[in-house]
């Protein structure tokens, strides 16, 4: 008899219904996340309750579990951003994932810059930060409105738009308290207006095949100086070009990571 083969979900986003369904493919699910009140976590075999985007925690917490008895075939994370959780994860247990560093390269939003600056990818002007001296002078050479933003965070937490000088520092000590890191550090992006899209996808064989692209609908004039997405629309009424011209720009940025 071939053994059940066993899935560790390391952060499910809010997404434990999820959860039933990979069981009916024939899989048990441990899981790892802090969200122990979703719907569906109590079909899952163990839980864990442990932030899932805190790599030492969620690397701790999958040791525990497999010195518990409860050994894992693969890692993934689901609906949510803690592809440095996952891949401390397998390289700890040698399973297949992305490397370190490639997680690092597409999670930590300086790193990412870094990468479409030196490969040429289109993307805003962007200076980084370790205090509010070097934001206060950094400044002066973007040009407000500006976007303060945590290097290591998603969701737009800890994102802000910056409209003037006196508007900076709070917004800079607002992304460093929300930040994960043990030294956080603070992004400083161009502004550009406009409506803004995401595209969905999956890379196989370095060639990307676009599943989606949607527009994403923000409540800026409620919400203000904040960046809380209320909603997004799809199917896309762009138009061919434009979507073609997308799926390139998408390719071209993976590759760069």
């Amino acid at each position: 008899m071939n053994k059940q083969k066993a899935i560790l979900l390391c952060g499910n986003g809010k997404s434990g219904e999820s959860i039933p369904v990979i069981k009916s493919w024939g899989y048990k699910v441990y899981l790892i996340s802090e969200f122990d009140q979703d719907n569906g976590v109590e079909h899952a075999d163990v839980h864990k309750v442990v932030y899932a985007k805190k790599p030492k925690e969620a690397l701790n917490a999958a040791i525990e579990l497999h010195n518990g008895g409860y050994k894992f075939d693969g890692v993934i994370s689901l609906c949510t951003e803690s592809a440095i959780s996952v891949a401390h994860i397998t390289e700890h247990f040698g399973l297949k994932g992305v490397s370190l560093e490639t997680a690092l390269d597409a999670s930590h939003k300086h790193r990412r810059s870094d990468l479409f600056e030196k490969h040429k990818v289109s993307a805003p002007k962007y200076r980084v930060v370790e205090n509010y001296k070097q934001a206060k002078k950094h400044a002066e050479n973007i040009d407000f409105p500006l976007v303060v933003k945590p290097v290591d965070l998603s969701f737009a937490k800890g994102t802000s738009l910056v409209e003037s000088i006196d508007d900076l520092q709070k917004a800079y000590e607002e992304a460093v308290n929300v930040s994960t890191s043990d030294n956080p550090v603070v992004v400083m992006n161009e502004y550009i207006s406009g409506t803004e899209y995401s595209t969905e996808g999956l890379m196989i064989d370095g060639r990307l095949y676009l599943t989606a692209i949607s527009e994403r609908v923000f409540a800026y004039d409620i919400f203000k100086p904040y960046f809380i997405e209320v909603g997004d629309i799809m199917p896309t009424l762009l138009s061919k070009d434009t979507q073609e011209e997308l799926e390139k720009q998408t390719q071209k940025a993976a590759h760069a990571l």
